[in-house]
């Protein structure tokens, strides 16, 4: 998978979204098998995580527009991307990664640690 953050569609929590400058979130976060975790808890740790990743990549349109170019790139034969991108995208999805584990390490912060908890930021299309 190219993308370290795990995508799924569990919802056994509630997510924290980012707005921009709409009034619809752009994105949302999930907390993943972090059991007995307090709502209010998990609410924070979903916040610092999105806030985090917003600021390593600049903004919640960036979380977007890189998870949006990564999740198709997912999707693209490897024949049809041009050999001039390459680089540029091999940046693009380094960035990503180093952003989601700043996030990740912001998140869990001041949580006991937990060998199988993730986070989900889930794109919101319209």
């Amino acid at each position: 998978m190219l993308i370290d953050t795990a995508i799924s569609t569990t919802a056994d929590n509630t997510p924290w979204s980012s707005f921009e400058a709409t009034d619809a979130p752009l994105y949302a976060v999930y907390l993943h098998d972090y059991p007995d975790l307090p709502d209010a808890e998990r609410q924070r740790a979903q916040q610092r995580y999105a806030r985090t990743l917003e600021r390593k990549l600049g903004s919640a349109q960036a979380v977007y527009d890189t998870l949006d170019l990564l999740q198709r790139l997912e999707e693209t034969d490897p024949q049809d991307i041009p050999a001039e991108s390459i680089t540029q995208l091999q940046a693009t999805y380094r960035r990503w990664q180093q952003a989601t584990r700043a996030a990740t390490e912001a998140g869990l912060q001041g949580l006991a640690p937990s060998e199988t908890c993730f986070f989900e930021v889930q794109l919101n299309n319209y």
